[in-house]
């Protein structure tokens, strides 16, 4: 028959493992997601859009409005006619 101490032994050789592998796993996990984000840091910080940048599409972006503005004053006339 089984005593306490065999019983408690036999939990701990199925247990320990099972979190010994669980923590491989999730350590193996973060380190993948550190590596994935070092190189989103790197992505992000190439295709960032300068303040310089956005003045300048900011103001090609204003003067494209103007001229479509323009453009729908000048259809508006042809319709009246």
């Amino acid at each position: 028959m089984m005593d306490g101490q065999m019983l408690c032994n036999i939990v701990i050789a199925v247990v320990l493992p099972s979190i010994g592998w669980a923590a491989r796993v999730l350590y193996e996990d973060l380190k993948d997601l550190r590596e994935q984000h070092n190189r989103h840091r790197v992505e992000v910080a190439e295709k960032y859009v300068r303040h310089e940048q956005h003045t300048e599409i900011k103001t090609a972006i204003d003067d494209m409005r103007e001229t479509l503005q323009q453009i729908l004053i000048a259809l508006g006339r042809k319709a009246d006619r």
